[in-house]
């Protein structure tokens, strides 16, 4: 069993800087193809965000991504895009 700690928003700040330079860096990645914004959510949001010292699991952030799709062309089951086949 693992024995869980709160990570300080100055402990994980690094952390979260990372996601998000990668996050950005995906954006633009993709932006002739389409564009997508995200949110960090659940644990983050509510400064609840924990670890296992013991182990090298990481933290626990959840985020959501939204594709800006007016069209409705992108599903999680099928993409009319090339993206999926590069």
């Amino acid at each position: 069993m693992h024995d869980f700690k709160y990570v300080t928003r100055k402990e994980r700040a690094p952390v979260k800087n990372d996601l998000i330079a990668i996050i950005k860096r995906t954006q633009n990645l993709l932006r002739d193809d389409l564009t997508f914004r995200f949110d960090f959510v659940g644990s983050d949001r509510r400064s609840m965000v924990t670890y296992a010292p013991q182990t090298n699991i990481g933290y626990d952030f959840d985020i959501n991504l939204e594709v800006n799709d007016d069209d409705c062309n992108y599903t999680p089951e099928k993409s009319n895009s090339k993206l999926y086949r590069r």
